[in-house]
């Protein structure tokens, strides 16, 4: 997935969904929150502003959420969704996930 800001966005809307639809899910952390929260809450529109955007960001974030400029990761909480479902029914759960992202 690259910085370029339709993907971005796509990334912002796939958390929300996430955080709406899934009572395991209790928060999701990306590139897309250190974006939005250095810029006003809003993701830009322009890819030279969302570059400039993640060049200032520090090192820690970046090499956390962002592999080059064509892979960006979600770090989803599940809290203790693991503990509390046993190993197999926190498999079916990210079993579910994938394929909610991947199709």
């Amino acid at each position: 997935m690259s910085t370029d800001p339709a993907n971005l966005k796509w990334m912002d809307e796939f958390s929300n969904y996430l955080l709406k639809s899934r009572n395991q899910v209790y928060g999701t952390t990306s590139l897309v929150t250190f974006i939005k929260q250095a810029n006003g809450g809003t993701i830009p529109n322009d890819k030279t502003d969302v570059r400039g955007i993640i060049d200032s960001l520090p090192a820690s974030v970046t090499s956390k959420y962002l592999s080059g400029h064509n892979a960006a990761m979600i770090d989803v909480n599940l809290g203790q969704t693991a503990s509390n479902l046993g190993l197999e029914s926190f498999d079916r759960l990210t079993k579910e996930l994938i394929r909610t992202l991947y199709g």
